[in-house]
């Protein structure tokens, strides 16, 4: 289901597979790679773009929660175990796909008033995203009264350069 907080990718396992230990539902990853952060991976691409798959939950056929998290697969995959001892099928299992900031600046100057200026650069490096282009009022903290652009920074999928 796709809604404000990301695309919700359920999976329902109809029956117990044979075997013992806990339910691993293993998934093929293509054109990104895998990172663990926190009790989430982040899927990031060679250009830098980057998704967040998380917010795992999983639950059986009473509702009743099963405890679940992503575990190590083989290099191109990702799993997602689910602890189902005592579990009443169907199963459940239900992880969230969702954007995450390509990047984050920030002012090392509390009077630079980092973002007072915003305006859109187009496409600077032809990623098929737009560019934006921020600068503060000042950089110089000589006097937090004078409005003095000093620099500007231009974010590209992530990577601010800067410019002057």
């Amino acid at each position: 289901m796709n809604g404000p907080d990301g695309l919700e990718q359920g999976f329902t396992i109809e029956e117990r597979p044979a075997g013992e230990g806990k339910l691993v539902l293993e998934l093929r990853l293509e054109g990104a790679q895998a990172k663990a952060r926190g009790e989430a991976l982040v899927f990031e691409t060679e250009t830098g773009r980057k998704l967040s798959y998380g917010k795992l939950v999983a639950w059986d056929a009473r509702g009743k929660p099963l405890a679940a998290r992503f575990a190590a697969a083989e290099s191109g995959r990702i799993a997602l175990s689910v602890d189902d001892t005592g579990a009443q099928y169907p199963v459940v299992i239900d992880p969230l796909l969702a954007q995450t900031p390509d990047g984050q600046l920030e002012a090392d100057q509390a009077i630079a008033q980092l973002g007072t200026s915003v305006a859109s650069a187009g496409d600077v490096n032809g990623d098929g995203y737009a560019d934006v282009i921020v600068a503060p009022v000042d950089t110089t903290m000589a006097s937090p009264a004078r409005a003095r652009p000093s620099s500007s920074w231009a974010a590209r999928a992530g990577s601010p350069t800067r410019e002057s």
